[in-house]
């Protein structure tokens, strides 16, 4: 005797496959079937077409569509339903014998959820799902490679932690205590909270490959705004709401929010805001219906069978998401569409992990210089002078600051709160109050940030080598090292944010290779704004970064038309705009006091140099601005970016005379800076030579990439010689860069000056300066200046 399975189909506007997949439930081997459509609110109803294939069929019409989970509830109200349920998709089509397998699999396994093998509906060879997994988040992950050949390696019946939703078999008493499907999802992950709950009654969740059917799975194409992603990620959520306890919702909820804030983080840095938009969305929605995911989570309280941690047992360890992100890049490291029989595509393979070797090799010991050149600074902290300012012994005085519209800078003012003060305070609230490693953290953890994005910055270019080029020429910039050496922050900070500006100011403009031009116009403004959040971050500590905007700008576009190469130059110009323009908004209202009628240039440009005359052209290009990088040595790093000039060609050479106009008009804005050839000062030299030193980073590239590509274009002769004589420089400039960097060590020491906080150089004491006058304990502010009985200097080690 074969128990009724009553087979219920959800039908919405269902294509020309509709007969098909009715036509394989007739088909069945199976004796007793009982078929039941519910047609929810098709524009054309679809009682027609189903008798003319199963005239016995019930057709249950509903006035509107209002989801899957709730359509397929409707299932419940039907009278006489046997002892088993299979509720499936209108695109699904079973082979002959699967009904009767997925029965057969349910009375031997003592099963509650069983489902087939989905394949894909054109290639059945081709595996859609068997069986899903998910983490302690609800994260999903399917348990075969979707898209690989169907080859029996998975025929194996197995429990799973879910079923697809597409065909599910399911015991009827089962779906009654459950209460059916969470009527509050519309679209994705209704199968994953049944099965999560029918896990938490006790009830087996199997895949029987034996059991196959053809899944269309065109959601996103069918139903008009379905965004697969929104909806499973904000439905994911209220399950892990609905469907844990109270103590591991305590543990779990915060390690999802964690992850979300990577998310976040990562989604911020790839400029893909729908993501973060998504996210937070997500959480905000089921926050508006926590009523609901307490009433579900009640319901199931009053007929759970087993422990969470029993459940948890059934889940995947970890995380999937940083799993799924491991994969992928194993994927795109591995390139699993070259044919390895080729032997070009072979040595090709074998080149790249040569190259990604290398890659480790020089990221190791570019980590290994920065760490033991700061060691003296990691050792016994930075010290208070200049722009590196006192942070309280925790984040409370930080926070109270900026909730008060009292400035306790200088000697106190009436004035709007910056930013900087909540970020720095909550940063220093998620490093459980250590505000030392904070204020390490922003000054010389710069360097790393430098370093990373000068690596990132090249890798549109889809080559390694000018990679680690750029990195290496970047590094070994004598810039940063004399930024610490002289106390300069903002210089720091423009140093660690200008290759992310870069990156991101030529993706906004479409500047090939960064960006396509048939970029729709909401994804190019999305790329503004993250522009405008990058400049805005880095102007929370000098509000003349964003001049670097303009400066990148000019230089890109005379550049850019002295090679012809005039793509996107019209996208910069209002790129760069918009995005200055959104950075003024995001920092108000500190920023409308930069415009307003009582601002001073001083607190923006800061004050005159002390020395005139002190910096010259030559020591400029060389960035030598302290006592790193003035000897010879130091002309060194200008030699590979200018082999850029003569060697490259096309979007290489276009690149390299972009950069070098940066270089030019960045030393240039230095040396009259320097000359106080104006009535006020243009800024710290270290923050005017930021944009000289990244496109020094980017020409070198440029080089390195001029060697493997166009130097076969000429004639045997002179220009072969020049890679090893670029390679003498590379190491003579890292040479240097290495020294400055090792030479990083700093203490504070009692010089018995009263009323004056001031620098010494040993090496150089006719250099001399005194950076600030003021309380070591008060954040100082460029123009400021006030007596104080403290008595302090800073000198090198």
């Amino acid at each position: 005797m074969y128990p009724l399975v009553t087979v219920c189909v959800v039908a919405h506007n269902p294509g020309a496959w509709f007969e098909e997949a009715l036509g394989s439930l007739l088909a069945q081997d199976y004796p007793t079937l009982e078929l039941v459509v519910i047609d929810a609110a098709s524009e054309e109803p679809v009682a027609p077409r189903v008798h003319s294939v199963i005239p016995e069929a019930t057709v249950v019409p509903l006035v509107a569509n209002q989801g899957f989970a709730k359509n397929a509830n409707t299932i419940l109200q039907h009278p006489g339903l046997g002892p088993y349920l299979l509720i499936c998709h209108d695109d699904v089509a079973l082979a002959p014998d699967c009904v009767r397998r997925l029965v057969e699999e349910t009375l031997r396994s003592n099963a509650g959820v069983v489902g087939p093998k989905l394949l894909d509906w054109n290639d059945p060879n081709r595996i859609l799902h068997v069986g899903l997994g998910a983490d302690k988040t609800g994260l999903v992950s399917d348990l075969a490679e979707p898209g690989e050949y169907d080859q029996e390696q998975h025929d194996a019946v197995r429990d799973v932690f879910a079923v697809p939703g597409a065909a599910t078999l399911l015991r009827t008493d089962l779906f009654e205590a459950l209460g059916g499907f969470d009527e509050g999802m519309l679209l994705q992950g209704e199968d994953l909270d049944l099965c999560w709950r029918a896990h938490t009654l006790g009830a087996r969740v199997l895949v029987n490959p034996a059991a196959t059917a053809r899944h269309r799975e065109d959601l996103t194409t069918r139903v008009v705004g379905a965004d697969r992603d929104r909806f499973t990620r904000r439905h994911r959520i209220r399950s892990m709401l609905s469907n844990y306890g109270t103590a591991h919702r305590f543990r779990v909820v915060p390690q999802a929010l964690m992850a979300s804030l990577v998310n976040i983080v990562i989604a911020l840095v790839q400029g893909r805001l729908s993501i973060i938009s998504d996210i937070v969305a997500a959480w905000s929605w089921n926050l508006r219906r926590f009523g609901e995911i307490r009433a579900r989570r009640k319901q199931l309280g009053q007929v759970r069978q087993v422990s969470d941690s029993e459940v948890r047992a059934l889940q995947q360890p970890g995380f999937e998401g940083l799993r799924s992100w491991r994969r992928g890049r194993a994927d795109r490291l591995g390139d699993p569409s070259l044919d390895l029989a080729d032997p070009a595509a072979k040595a090709a393979a074998a080149d790249h992990v040569r190259w990604l070797q290398v890659s480790a090799l020089v990221w190791a010991g570019v980590v290994i210089v920065l760490v033991f050149g700061s060691r003296g600074l990691i050792s016994g902290g930075v010290p208070v002078f200049n722009e590196f300012l006192g942070f309280p012994s925790g984040p409370r005085p930080l926070l109270a600051e900026w909730a008060s519209t009292w400035r306790s800078t200088g000697v106190g003012a009436e004035a709007p709160s910056s930013l900087l003060h909540v970020l720095l305070g909550f940063a220093g609230i998620a490093l459980f109050g250590q505000m030392g490693l904070l204020r390490l953290l922003v000054t010389v953890g710069m360097l790393g940030v430098g370093a990373v994005g000068a690596y990132r910055l090249l890798q549109p270019f889809r080559s390694v080598p000018a990679q680690l080029v750029a990195l290496i020429v970047y590094v070994a910039a004598p810039l940063p090292y004399n930024a610490l050496h002289g106390g300069s922050w903002s210089g720091l900070v423009a140093y660690g944010a200008m290759p992310w500006i870069a990156k991101r100011l030529a993706i906004a403009a479409s500047i090939p290779p960064f960006g396509d031009i048939e970029t729709s116009l909401r994804r190019r403004f999305a790329d503004t704004a993250i522009v405008a959040m990058v400049v805005a971050a880095a102007s929370l500590v000098q509000p003349l970064v964003g001049g670097s905007l303009f400066v990148l700008c000019v230089g890109w576009v005379l550049g850019g038309l002295a090679t012809r190469r005039v793509v996107g130059l019209g996208r910069l110009f209002g790129v760069t705009v918009l995005s200055a323009a959104l950075a003024f908004v995001l920092l108000m209202p500190a920023s409308l006091g930069l415009v307003n009628g009582n601002a001073q240039w001083s607190l923006i440009g800061g004050t005159r140099s002390f020395a005139p005359n002190e910096l010259g052209l030559s020591e400029l290009f060389r960035m030598a601005t302290g006592p790193h990088g003035a000897t010879a040595v130091g002309w060194a790093l200008l030699a590979l970016p200018a082999l850029a000039l003569v060697l490259a060609f096309g979007e290489r050479l276009a690149w390299a005379a972009r950069s070098w106009v940066v270089i030019v008009l960045s030393v240039g804005l230095a040396w009259v800076a320097e000359r106080a050839d104006v009535g006020f000062g243009l800024g710290d030299p270290h923050l005017l030579l930021a944009p000289a030193a990244l496109s020094l980073a980017l020409a070198a590239g440029m080089a390195s990439m001029a060697f493997q590509r166009d130097l076969r274009r000429y004639r045997f002769g002179w220009r072969q010689l020049v890679p090893f004589v670029a390679i003498v420089a590379v190491v003579a400039s890292a040479a240097a860069g290495l020294g400055a960097a090792l030479d990083g060590r700093w203490q504070v020491v009692d010089d018995g000056y009263d009323s004056v906080l001031s620098f010494l150089d040993d090496e150089a004491p006719a250099h001399r300066r005194t950076l600030w006058i003021g309380d070591a304990d008060v954040l100082p502010v460029n123009g400021w200046r006030y007596d104080d009985d403290l008595t302090y200097a800073v000198t090198q080690a």
